[in-house]
């Protein structure tokens, strides 16, 4: 039989085999162990081959094993014999993001609902920290924002608006396309040619009670904010604005503390209208910034109204807008990100720790370029506490830069949620981040893992530039 089969299969090494055994029988005796030993090598050459044909990769396939507990040693054959599809619905984009195991979530993924985590306790004006979100403006659908410069007689404007910042409306319109997933959409309107002067000087536009350098107010915020709505008036249509930014000369910032932030119903002459006001980029606090780029702090600041609370897990840290709207990344976290609507049902990885009786691998696409994946694992704790698992990578508005004052990097982080714990904000105090209600996992201002991390119980540990375990002790 073995015959039959190799001869179907070669035809030509079988008639090379059949001519060997009429030759042998032609050997006198004396020359028998000399054929024999011959015959013995030809049928290892033999097998081999056939070995070979029928499975040409079994010799590489036994120096690994998926169940391998060290990753180092899994091969290219281990890789492809367990594919991420086999167990996800969603493929890796390229074969250098394939994970050095199967993903199994599957088994274990839980309904959102279970990580929808109710906020009851420390409930604060700042936004949400739990479900369900807060918001002044909405989160999702169409904001109108008017960016409106203004100068007084006594802090001139310099240089022309459209020139200086129609490129910040354009990216402000980008970016929230690109973060909501079409979710959300900024109309914004900068019909301002030049300056629009004020009609007191930069002094009577203050706000003490935000901290922003001027020692009193002299006269109440809402009726400063309605002065400069009614010297734009002539220019802007207010209809349906939900919000207004405006831009200050620098030098009304620091000689004043000129500041107006607030909120309220206005008038135009389009009619009533609710909106809140913002205006100030931290001169009157001693900051120093670009002033000629002021997209990304406009959207770090309707951000609040919109509901996130940002200013963690790290603030200050160079990762989120939230964080650090001049940072080297503008993304915001997965956890306000879904707090607030921004993600589909199949984004999110809701995981039980109860649940987890077995060690789960999960992929993840980065929260700077998403992808078909998933977007952010979800661990929940408790009733009040989850671990948030997140992978972070270049992106239309991530930057990875090791070298600038607030570095990033690719890879993973971690960070742990307590939704009834205090919201806590010091700039100035070096411990802030621990006394948050938020916090990354690992070193301070490092929370790239490198090897793993652990909370409460659950260890998160890095597998591959793609893929984490998540593991209960």
């Amino acid at each position: 039989m073995a015959r039959s089969k190799l001869s179907r299969k070669n035809p030509q090494r079988a008639s090379k085999l059949k001519t060997f055994w009429k030759d042998l029988a032609k050997l006198p005796k004396k020359n028998i162990f000399a054929s024999t030993f011959a015959l013995l090598i030809v049928l290892v050459i033999t097998a081999v081959g056939f070995s070979a044909q029928n499975n040409p990769k079994s010799i590489d396939s036994t120096s690994s094993s998926t169940n391998s507990p060290d990753p180092e040693r899994q091969t290219e054959s281990a890789v492809s014999a367990s594919p991420k599809a086999s167990a996800s619905p969603k493929s890796s984009p390229t074969p250098s993001a394939q994970p050095v195991y199967a993903d199994n979530w599957l088994g274990f993924e839980q309904p959102l609902s279970t990580c929808q985590l109710q906020e009851t306790q420390n409930i604060t004006g700042a936004g949400a920290k739990g479900f369900p979100a807060r918001q002044s403006i909405p989160s999702t659908g169409n904001i109108k924002i008017a960016i409106i410069p203004v100068d007084f007689s006594n802090a001139v404007g310099s240089g022309d608006p459209q020139t200086l910042f129609r490129d910040d409306v354009n990216q402000m319109v980008s970016w929230a396309q690109h973060f909501s997933r079409g979710k959300l959409s900024y109309e914004v309107d900068l019909s301002a040619t030049s300056w629009v002067r004020a009609p007191r000087g930069a002094d009577w536009y203050t706000c003490t009670a935000c901290g922003k350098g001027s020692s009193v107010d002299k006269q109440p915020r809402e009726v400063a904010i309605q002065e400069l709505i009614t010297a734009a008036d002539p220019i802007y249509d207010f209809t349906g604005v939900d919000y207004v930014y405006f831009v200050l000369p620098e030098e009304a910032e620091l000689q004043y503390g000129t500041a107006p932030i607030g909120g309220g119903n206005f008038n135009s002459s389009e009619g009533q209208f609710f909106a809140l006001a913002y205006g100030e980029m931290g001169a009157g606090t001693g900051y120093r910034a670009d002033r000629t780029r002021i997209w990304d702090h406009v959207v770090h600041e309707i951000l609040h109204g919109q509901g996130f609370i940002s200013h963690g897990p790290s603030n200050g840290s160079g990762y989120y807008i939230t964080t650090d709207n001049w940072g080297a990344s503008k993304a915001v976290t997965s956890w306000e990100a879904f707090l607030n609507g921004w993600f589909d049902s199949n984004e999110v990885l809701c995981l039980n720790k109860d649940s987890l009786n077995k060690e789960v691998f999960i992929s993840l696409d980065t929260i700077d370029n998403f992808g078909a994946g998933k977007e952010s694992a979800m661990i929940r704790l408790n009733s009040q506490e989850i671990l948030i698992v997140e992978r972070r990578g270049p992106g239309p508005f991530t930057n990875l830069c090791s070298t600038c004052y607030r570095p990033t990097e690719s890879g993973f982080t971690a960070y742990k949620v307590n939704v009834n714990a205090a919201y806590y904000r010091d700039d100035s105090d070096p411990n802030g981040d621990s006394q948050n209600f938020w916090s990354y996992l690992g070193p301070q201002g490092k929370p790239i893992i490198t090897s793993y991390v652990e909370y409460s119980g659950v260890r998160v540990t890095r597998i591959s530039d793609t893929q984490v375990k998540i593991s209960v002790s």
